[in-house]
């Protein structure tokens, strides 16, 4: 889905609280809606889920003597700059599906084993 904005609708959205057609809420309105809608989830060793950039999530601190992993995928398209290099060296992208025409990212090759 994408959503156009003129200058002016967005300036109008903006002076209403939204952020584009998104409603901004304030840190008190935010605590209520959490407190409704917050659950705890403990997981087993080798356990996992997915969740999407729309949820507010936490984790407490890890006490164990045992590493925990955190991945991130996000998926676009070529046309979109990836600007993680001058952050983490050798960081790249990898192709899911199609060629990488723009030849703007570091595409790199799946680990092999």
């Amino acid at each position: 889905m994408s959503i156009s904005l003129t200058y002016a609708e967005a300036a109008e959205y903006r002076d209403q609280g939204y952020c584009g057609p998104f409603k901004l809420y304030s840190p008190e309105e935010m605590s209520d809606i959490k407190a409704k809608i917050r659950f705890n989830m403990e997981l087993e060793a080798g356990e996992f889920f997915l969740f999407s950039e729309n949820v507010v999530h936490s984790s407490l601190a890890n006490l164990s003597s045992h590493n925990r992993l955190g991945l991130v995928a996000r998926m676009t398209i070529p046309i979109v700059k990836i600007y993680h290099e001058y952050r983490y060296e050798g960081h790249g992208v990898l192709m899911v599906k199609g060629e990488d025409y723009m030849k703007i990212n570091n595409v790199i090759n799946p680990p092999s084993n």
